[in-house]
């Protein structure tokens, strides 16, 4: 069983997690078992601030579940904690940022609504066919800040997607269109059949390779918790408590920042991160059409729905290869950019908050978790939806939401038993084959019996896990700051332009 021995809850950030994390697959039954996440106890001191700070994210997450304060950056300490991306590329819209777009109309005569991005609010229409391109001023105030992070940003994406093997490109779709908890089960490793075996997860998103190539008129949305399964009432329902607490019950939405950066997804960037529409020769914009008959709306017998029918998308210069599977998700013209921004990316935020519950509860599988959550990121710029500093964004945001979680008094007891269920479940199954918890929960035993697009060995290999994690905290973009050597670790850290 694992240890009891009790801290405080100051949530470890996951960089430092991973990095710190010393135990190797194989490791024996001598060495120590991993015990509950806790936070420092070294005093960290620094000088006072010379001026008022942002508000504190531990202390006033919860603003992000307030349907005003959650909108401006200010008020809600996760748009705030990535303001540095406005350092990089900007919107340059003062009044979208400083809230008084909330009261002071635009030049369309109306006030704006932050849950509809600023296309409403300035251009004052949603892409009207009749318009030429000019008159519409999509993008036409952003201003790329940062030249050499900007595109080294989009072209790590180029490569990536016209580099791509069949195999990355059907796992990279899974993780889009598949429930975001169902994708982190495999972080589990050999405990994940007894996981499933519990809650029985279920997926309708079951494709093939040759698939990848292929134009798909639909779009499959799975119900948001069916990698939880049927948990209430389960063995496992103590922690599975906990990722329910910080996946949904938690302020944990990514749409307030989306739409407060309202950033081109890279798909619509050419290789110096510029925004250039194709249009005929009367400057009028041009459309592809996918798909065809009207929009349709069919259930899932597991949760979610599919949607067929005609689409719209608008065509920009551009060297991003989507996965041709994925060309239907786009978003569809009509939208415009107020609901399509790509920074901080939900995907990879959503990975993080799931695959942090999991960890804490079990973190004899704390640095696979936070891998294959990284690797939920990187599929992200696989699929072409999205950049380097879309996916970072995701984490930090992420990160900072759990530890809002982590440190409210009234979450303890849910924390203590996710963490005493997850030891007691899994380390019955130790016990009997005479293994600790640690080692048995990475001694592969049988093969996956779920549908996954990795096998049951993927995250076994604790140097590669550590070097994937670390070179996707950067992905090698050029940096800002100062160096951050921290005491008695291995490794520094250099301050990236986005935070």
């Amino acid at each position: 069983m694992k240890s009891t021995k009790k801290g405080s809850i100051l949530f470890l950030l996951s960089v430092l997690t991973i990095s710190s994390f010393s135990f190797s697959a194989g490791a024996s039954a001598q060495l120590a078992k991993p015990s509950k996440p806790q936070g420092t106890t070294a005093e960290w001191k620094t000088d006072a601030p010379e001026e008022e700070q942002a508000l504190s994210a531990v202390e006033h997450g919860g603003n992000a579940g307030d349907d005003q304060l959650k909108n401006i950056a200010r008020t809600n300490p996760f748009i705030h904690i990535l303001d540095g991306f406005d350092q990089v590329w900007s919107m340059n819209q003062p009044t979208w940022r400083d809230g008084t777009a909330l009261t002071e109309p635009g030049e369309n005569g109306e006030v704006a609504n932050y849950g509809d991005g600023p296309t409403v609010y300035y251009d004052g229409y949603k892409n009207d066919p009749t318009k030429v391109v000019a008159d519409q001023k999509t993008f036409a105030n952003t201003e790329i800040r940062d030249k050499a992070t900007w595109e080294a940003n989009i072209r790590y994406v180029e490569q990536v997607t016209n580099d791509r093997t069949p195999e990355e490109a059907l796992a990279a779709y899974y993780d889009d269109q598949r429930d975001k908890i169902y994708s982190m089960m495999d972080g589990f490793g050999p405990l994940a059949n007894t996981y499933v075996d519990i809650v029985n997860p279920k997926t309708n998103v079951i494709r093939s390779v040759d698939e990848m190539d292929e134009l798909l008129e639909e779009t499959t949305v799975e119900d948001e918790s069916q990698g939880m399964g049927v948990w209430e009432g389960t063995k496992l329902e103590d922690t599975l408590d906990l990722v329910d607490l910080i996946r949904f019950r938690n302020p944990s939405s990514s749409n307030p920042s989306k739409y407060f950066y309202s950033s081109p997804r890279p798909y619509r960037m050419n290789t110096n991160g510029e925004v250039i529409e194709v249009v005929d020769e009367n400057g009028l914009a041009v459309w592809d059409t996918i798909g065809s008959g009207e929009g349709t709306e069919s259930e899932l017998p597991s949760g979610g729905k599919k949607e067929t029918g005609e689409r719209n998308y608008q065509q920009y210069e551009t060297k991003v290869n989507i996965i041709p599977a994925l060309e239907y998700v786009k978003r569809i013209a009509e939208d415009g950019i107020g609901k399509d921004g790509a920074f901080p990316s939900g995907h990879t935020s959503a990975a993080y908050l799931s695959s942090f519950g999991f960890a804490y509860a079990t973190p004899e599988r704390y640095a696979e978790f936070l891998t294959r959550a990284a690797q939920m990121g990187e599929n992200r710029i696989v699929t072409g939806m999205h950049s380097p500093l879309d996916v970072i964004g995701g984490r930090i945001q992420s990160t900072a939401m759990t530890a809002y979680a982590y440190n409210l008094e009234e979450n303890q007891e849910v924390l203590d038993k996710a963490y005493q269920n997850a030891g007691d479940v899994f380390g019955a199954l130790a016990e009997e084959q005479d293994m600790s918890l640690y080692e048995f929960a990475h001694t592969v035993t049988e093969d996956y019996t779920f549908e996954n697009a990795y096998d049951e060995e993927a995250w076994e290999d604790h140097e590669a896990n550590k070097a994937f994690y670390r070179e996707k905290l950067t992905y090698g973009l050029p940096q800002t700051g100062t160096k951050v050597y921290l005491k008695g670790q291995k490794f520094y850290l250099k301050r990236v332009s986005l935070i």
